[in-house]
């Protein structure tokens, strides 16, 4: 080879050598510059994950991946990862003799999320109920309480009113603060009285009223001043049925339909104020004087009210439990009652002012409400 043609050509070669090595060293710089800085960022954003790539023997688990280090999956920003328990549950499955006021109380393990474990919460179709169930809670969130708004089975002849029980549950679908979901849901069926509607109705010699015991019978019982200026006291005697087994009396309704007021000398609720009701021991009769003056058990207070003043035709209420529940008690026939106005005052003028309560069957009566099993 011609020596003067060779070093050209080598040197050549040296020289095109020399500049890619350049060219390469200068790329492979940037490009390690550039993850230099990658690197950094992701250290600085998400260290999270930069520890995990550092100690992760398997950098290619996509669930591992997830769980460690994606605090948004759930547990990993509080560290919870233990689910919710129910510690208790009342009324227990097959309770019996419940009111309608039953609450049911659940207690967590732990603070729960309120509006998950509301949505959770069931009550079966079949359940008699007068409206939606309502929630509150204990301020740590541990412990739910509900009103089912539980309504009784009633009516008038107890083997037509059937026993339906109140069936409730709580599903997994209930979690904690940390979103893990309740470990097992739960389940119950209990059973309310029934209740029972029986009338009392008004005894058939025993009413009436009377002047400082004169008495006076007819298609109305009254109170008020007589015309001899004494107060006159009206009397309602009521025959009581007998008590189902093992019942409970929950309610006496005594209803009476204002019929009539004699104005001849004034109005007595004017003049007299209220008119009271007074519960007495049992009576034999009106004529003898006894009913005017016989002991009062229970002293009921105002029957029909002065303040509204009241009017002619309007429907009054008293609820006379304790009388009537005494009168079981005492083993009487009858529950018995005077009407008054306890602030009479005579007028002395001769005149007759009274208020007077229709006497007629259905006019005035107690319905007895009781709570069978």
């Amino acid at each position: 080879m011609n020596s003067r043609h060779s070093f050209p050509f080598a040197l050549g070669f040296i020289l095109l050598a020399v500049g890619a090595s350049a060219c390469g060293s200068s790329d492979f710089a940037a490009d390690g510059a550039d993850a230099s800085r990658g690197t950094a960022d992701s250290g600085a954003g998400d260290s999270a994950t930069a520890d995990e790539d550092a100690s992760d023997s398997n950098p290619g688990n996509p669930d591992k991946d997830a769980g460690a280090g994606d605090s948004a999956a759930g547990d990993s920003a509080t560290g919870d990862v233990i689910p919710p328990t129910i510690l208790s549950a009342t009324p227990a499955d097959g309770a019996t003799k419940l009111k309608d006021d039953v609450e049911i109380v659940i207690t967590f393990s732990e603070p729960m999320d309120q509006a998950k474990t509301e949505a959770a919460f069931s009550i079966d179709p079949s359940s008699k109920t007068h409206g939606p169930p309502t929630y509150s809670w204990n301020a740590e969130g541990t412990v739910l309480t509900i009103d089912p708004m539980a309504n009784y089975s009633s009516g008038r002849d107890l083997a037509a009113v059937p026993a339906v029980p109140l069936k409730f549950a709580l599903d997994t679908g209930a979690t904690d603060l940390a979103g893990n979901a309740l470990v097992k849901g739960m389940s119950a069926s209990v059973s309310l009285y029934r209740l029972l509607f029986q009338e009392a109705p008004r005894h058939a010699t025993l009413f009436g009223n009377s002047c400082e015991g004169v008495p006076t019978r007819g298609s109305f019982i009254g109170a008020g001043d007589c015309p001899s200026d004494v107060e006159r006291r009206g009397y309602v005697s009521f025959v009581l049925p007998a008590m189902p087994s093992g019942a409970e009396l929950l309610e006496a309704l005594l209803t009476a339909k204002l019929a009539a007021t004699s104005d001849e000398g004034g109005n007595p609720f004017v003049d007299f104020g209220s008119m009271y009701i007074e519960h007495v021991s049992e009576f034999k009769s009106i004529e003898s004087g006894e009913a005017y003056d016989e002991p009062t058990l229970h002293d009921l207070g105002e029957f029909v009210a002065a303040d509204p003043a009241p009017t002619v035709g309007q429907w009054i209420e008293k609820d006379v439990k304790v009388a009537v529940a005494d009168d079981y008690a005492s083993g009487r026939a009858n529950s018995q009652y005077r009407l008054r106005f306890k602030s009479h005052v005579p007028k002395v003028d001769g005149k007759s002012e009274m208020a007077y309560l229709k006497n007629a069957d259905g006019d005035v009566k107690i319905v007895l409400s009781f709570l069978v099993e």
